[in-house]
């Protein structure tokens, strides 16, 4: 009986220990994993202090190419006869014309290289689509121009559309766009868009901000 409650003894003195192994390992990775979770931390904090840093030079970087690059704008006058119809009375003879001419001028810092510039004249029968289209823009002009800071250059063009105001349509459109390149070799467009009022003048398209844009 002795020896047997010796040897339980033993038994029980060995789990204990086992047991308090076990408790220091535990305690050990438990300080593992909070060590882990510090520097898993401190890494995203890291990584979020590096994105910080990159958009940060991004927005300067593109806040300089702003400053130095080409801005083409876009005006468009009538010229005589400016908005006129045709007088032959049959409704698929019926057309309407205008003229107008076509300023671009750079209001940047370096030259641009003007590429194409088209445009669209037309009445519209079921409203104008608030995204603007480039589909029905046709080109007036392809040669390639230097325009230089504070430059200005024009064109005229004339163009024709069928029909008359109040033949299914209220509305009538005249927007473009003209593309070019700057200094950084970034291709540019810049959108125009205007309508022709009860008066036969031309005034900006209101409310439609994709048709007056510098992209």
């Amino acid at each position: 009986m002795v020896l047997q409650w010796l040897m339980y003894r033993r038994q029980a003195k060995i789990m204990a220990h086992q047991a308090h192994e076990m408790t220091q390992q535990r305690v050990t990775m438990h300080g593992q994993l909070d060590e882990m979770e510090a520097q898993t931390t401190i890494l995203n904090d890291s990584v979020a202090a590096a994105n910080k840093s990159a958009n940060a030079a991004l927005l300067n970087a593109q806040a300089l190419i702003d400053s130095e690059r080409a801005w083409i704008m876009v005006d468009v006058e009538t010229r005589p006869p400016g908005v006129t119809q045709s007088t032959n009375a049959q409704p698929n003879q019926r057309f309407t014309m205008i003229d107008v001419k076509v300023i671009c001028s750079n209001e940047g810092n370096t030259v641009a290289w003007i590429t194409e510039k088209r445009s669209f004249f037309g009445i519209i029968t079921n409203g104008l689509p608030h995204e603007f289209t480039h589909l029905r823009c046709t080109v007036f002009q392809r040669e390639p121009e230097a325009l230089a800071p504070g430059g200005t250059t024009e064109i005229n063009v004339h163009s024709l559309a069928a029909g008359y105001r109040g033949d299914g349509g209220n509305l009538i459109v005249f927007y473009g766009f003209v593309k070019y390149r700057d200094i950084f070799n970034q291709d540019r467009e810049t959108r125009f868009g205007y309508l022709v009022n009860i008066d036969n003048r031309l005034e900006r398209i209101p409310d439609y901000p994709e048709y007056d844009k510098n992209i």
